[in-house]
């Protein structure tokens, strides 16, 4: 309730959700503050379509549901496993197809690491809105250009910010991390689509830390360093998650 309430207070309308959400305490609570909720329904490994169907089932009656996501830049790592690409694609193909016949009334989404090329967009027409996950420093460089050439679908940052970690001094540069911030933000809010523009908003990644990420180190701190592939936040292009 804490999280949620400061959430509110900084503007927040909604939150990404990187696996299913099946507690409907956890949708109240963001309803009554009017945050909607974006589930990933499908995250890792291969596609399980009949747990999809009663994910998708126990919570479609739940107004804070804005849209089904499908996958987080699984064209970098083959949802975690190596799946190929083509399987990849099939997978999504089938896990829209499921959710669609349980709940007609939501957009469907899918996530990519960098912005999709042509083709990748036009091999799932089963994606109603195309998310991207994108760190290129303090621009999205010419995203939004692009994607308006490449595509008629809406648009969202599904990931972007940076950490509060500054490799370059070895030290926490929350004001490095604040100026990212606010100049990503403001980028994204110039191209909405309220103005006329492809982009719907964006998901600042993120709202807790990660400790468990880093395999070597321990859970009780934070530590700093880490790699992911498609550039990297302001200003070191490092993340220290």
């Amino acid at each position: 309730e804490q999280d949620i309430a400061m959430m509110a207070e900084a503007g927040i309308n909604a939150v990404r959700i990187y696996d299913p959400l099946s507690d409907r305490l956890i949708l109240d609570l963001l309803w009554e503050r009017r945050i909607f909720a974006v589930p990933t329904m499908y995250m890792s490994g291969e596609l399980d379509a009949n747990r999809l169907k009663d994910d998708v089932n126990r919570v479609r009656d739940h107004p804070a549901i804005l849209m089904w996501q499908l996958g987080n830049e699984w064209n970098y790592h083959g949802f975690y496993v190596g799946l190929p690409y083509e399987t990849c694609v099939q997978n999504i193909k089938e896990a829209a197809r499921t959710i669609r016949a349980h709940d007609g009334s939501r957009p469907i989404a899918t996530v990519y690491g960098g912005l999709p090329a042509e083709w990748a967009i036009d091999g799932l027409p089963e994606i109603d809105v195309w998310g991207v996950n994108y760190y290129h420093g303090l621009s999205f460089e010419h995203i939004f250009d692009e994607w308006r050439d490449r595509s008629d679908k809406p648009l969202y940052l599904a990931e972007y910010g940076a950490d509060a970690w500054n490799a370059l001094k070895g030290e926490e540069d929350d004001e490095a991390q604040a100026v990212a911030t606010s100049t990503l933000t403001a980028d994204i809010a110039n191209h909405s689509s309220v103005l006329g523009g492809v982009c719907l908003g964006g998901f600042l990644f993120e709202w807790s830390d990660e400790w468990w990420k880093d395999q070597a180190g321990s859970l009780d701190e934070h530590d700093v360093g880490g790699i992911a592939p498609g550039g990297g936040p302001w200003p070191d292009l490092t993340f220290n998650e």
